[in-house]
């Protein structure tokens, strides 16, 4: 489920408190990019399940994920490159 500034009043009219009760209990887990980090700390106070810090003024701990996994798959594309191109080599190789 998402939850842009325009469908919830986090914040805004409802305390982050109370909204944190209420998403907890319909999710197994909360997501949050706010500008405030204090926000992610009352949300993570007053929530039933984990709440992640997905960005905040302070932190952003998902983009070394996101970081690590594009790594890996670039490397990964690289060693099957040099794989094909190694039986390649290995076809054109005068033997005798």
């Amino acid at each position: 489920m998402f939850l842009s500034p325009c469908d919830g009043h986090l914040g805004h009219g409802e305390p982050i408190e109370d909204s944190a009760r209420v998403i907890s209990s319909i999710v197994n887990g909360i997501l949050t990019r706010t500008f405030g980090h204090e926000r992610v700390e009352t949300l993570a106070h007053h929530s039933s399940v984990p709440v992640i810090n997905g960005l905040s003024d302070l932190l952003h701990p998902c983009q070394l994920l996101a970081d690590m996994q594009t790594y890996l798959r670039t490397a990964w594309r690289h060693r099957r490159c040099d794989r094909r191109l190694d039986r390649r080599r290995q076809q054109h190789v005068p033997r005798g």
